[in-house]
C-alpha cells in the first residue's frame, strides 16, 4: 500500500509541473517522506550501516524540496546546493566499506560520463559568474557536483542496477544545479529533475533493501553473540567481586 501511495505521489506531482499547480509542490513535500517511511518499515532491527546512512541522506534530499519551494534567489540555490552535497556526502559514507568494489577499483569505463558532467556544471557556472557578476554559490555548485559525482562512483559497488541509479542520480543532480544556475528552471528541467531521480533512488534502494534482507539474520546472531559474551564478562566479574578477600 505504501509502495502505491509513493507511485501516485510521484505521477501526480510529475503530472502537475506543467501546471505550475500548487499541487506539484505538495506531492514534491510527500515525496521524500514516503521514501524515507518506506525504507524504515521495509528493513528490521539491527539496520545495516547503509540504511542508517541513506536515511540521512533522504532526509538531506527533503530539506532540498522544502528549500526549493520557500526560498529564492542566490540564497534558494546555496541551500539546495548546501543540501544536496551533503546528501550525497552520506550515500558516500553508506558505500565507503563498499569503496574497493566501485569503478575506481575495478574498470574504469563509466569516469567520462562524471568528467563530462563536471565540465559541463563547470562551464555553467563560469558563464554564470561572467553574466551577472556574482561568485557567491559556485563554489557550493561546483562542491555540490562533485560530492554528488563522488556518490554515483561509489553507488557502482552495488552492481548493475546501483550504477545505473548513481547515473540517474548523478544527471538530476546536474539538471538540477544547471538549471538553477543558468536561470533556467523551465518545466522540462523539473521533470527531468524529478524523473531521474526517482529512477535513481529506486534503483539503489531496491538494491540495498535486497542486501539488507540477506544480511539481518547475519547481524542478529552477531549481535546475540556480542550480548553473550557481555554477559559472561559481567557474571566472570561479579564472581571475582564476590571471592574476593
Amino acid at each position: 500500500m505504501l509502495l502505491i501511495t509513493f507511485a501516485v505521489v510521484v505521477l501526480v506531482r510529475i503530472a502537475a509541473i506543467p501546471l505550475n499547480s500548487t499541487l506539484a509542490l505538495v506531492c514534491a513535500w510527500f515525496t521524500v517522506p514516503l521514501l524515507i517511511e518506506l525504507l524504515w518499515v521495509s528493513t528490521d532491527r539491527p539496520r545495516s550501516p547503509h540504511v542508517r546512512w541513506w536515511l540521512a541522506s533522504l532526509a538531506f534530499l527533503l530539506v532540498l524540496d522544502v528549500a526549493t519551494t520557500l526560498l529564492a534567489g542566490e540564497l534558494r540555490l546555496l541551500v539546495a546546493a548546501l543540501a544536496l552535497g551533503l546528501a550525497a556526502m552520506a550515500q558516500v559514507a553508506a558505500l565507503w566499506p563498499e569503496r574497493r568494489a566501485t569503478i575506481l577499483a575495478e574498470e574504469r569505463g563509466w569516469l567520462w560520463l562524471y568528467v563530462a558532467g563536471l565540465s559541463l556544471v563547470g562551464f555553467a557556472v563560469t558563464y554564470s559568474e561572467a553574466a551577472h557578476e556574482s561568485g557567491g554559490t559556485g563554489a557550493a555548485v561546483a562542491a555540490a557536483a562533485v560530492a554528488a559525482a563522488a556518490a554515483g562512483i561509489f553507488a557502482t559497488a552495488l552492481g548493475p542496477r546501483g550504477t545505473g541509479g548513481g547515473i540517474f542520480g548523478f544527471m538530476a543532480v546536474l539538471v538540477i544545479l544547471i538549471s538553477s544556475v543558468l536561470g533556467n528552471e523551465g518545466t522540462a528541467a523539473t521533470m527531468g529533475a524529478v524523473i531521474l531521480g526517482v529512477a535513481g533512488q529506486g534503483l539503489i534502494l531496491l538494491t540495498i533493501l535486497q542486501r539488507e534482507e540477506r544480511g539481518v539474520p547475519e547481524r542478529r546472531a552477531t549481535l546475540r553473540a556480542e550480548r553473550q559474551r557481555t554477559l559472561l564478562v559481567a557474571e566472570h566479574q561479579w564472581d571475582e567481586l564476590l571471592t574476593a578477600p
